[in-house]
């Protein structure tokens, strides 16, 4: 009878025991039990131990998982910085080959104004030295009995500003080309510069 009942109270601790490792208590119980064992003070204090030393663990466990992610952040913050560097580097790659692209579009309209003005020039002394062979003396120099149609051929462009008529005709006064000429009977009796 004595050994069933030792049988039976042994099979209840091992079942205990079975139930504790279940719920995942055992090992904390078995740390404790033995650290008490350890322990030189009171029970009071002991649990007091085991609970600042518990803490510290939690404390140190956390601390660990907060540097982790201050690492990982550390590290994600790097990655975003190094994507915004690069993309910046690329917009400037981009706003360069856009100004050089404006500068060389630039140049190449500054050259072909550049041509058209010389060719305007060209075409502008061509035309003086063609009037200047043709008119001879008279190029940009009006003369006294030279008849208005050469004179605007001549001389340069004029316009009629003024008629007045006299006994012995009518005098017209033409401007243009910083000058004034008075014409009677289409031939020039005076001229002069204002």
């Amino acid at each position: 009878m004595k050994t069933l009942i030792l049988l039976l109270v042994a099979g209840l601790m091992a079942g205990c025991a079975g139930s504790r490792a279940a719920s995942g208590t055992a090992s904390e119980d078995d740390g404790y039990r033995q650290f008490k064992r350890t322990c030189p003070y009171s029970e009071a204090d002991c649990k007091r131990e085991w609970r600042d030393k518990k803490g510290d663990e939690m404390s140190a466990r956390y601390t660990e998982e907060a540097r982790a992610r201050a690492a990982a952040d550390r590290e994600r913050r790097k990655e975003e910085a190094a994507q915004r560097e690069a993309k910046i580097a690329e917009d400037r790659r981009k706003r360069e080959a856009e100004n050089a692209a404006a500068i060389e579009r630039t140049n190449k309209m500054l050259e072909a104004n550049a041509r058209e003005e010389r060719a305007a020039q060209n075409a502008a002394a061509k035309r003086e030295q063609e009037a200047k062979a043709r008119c001879g003396d008279d190029y940009r120099q009006p003369k006294i009995g030279m008849s208005i149609a050469r004179a605007q051929e001549c001389v340069g462009k004029f316009r009629m500003t003024n008629q007045i008529n006299r006994a012995d005709g009518v005098i017209s006064t033409y401007q243009g080309s910083g000058m004034y000429l008075h014409v009677m009977d289409n031939r020039v009796v005076s001229w002069g510069k204002y």
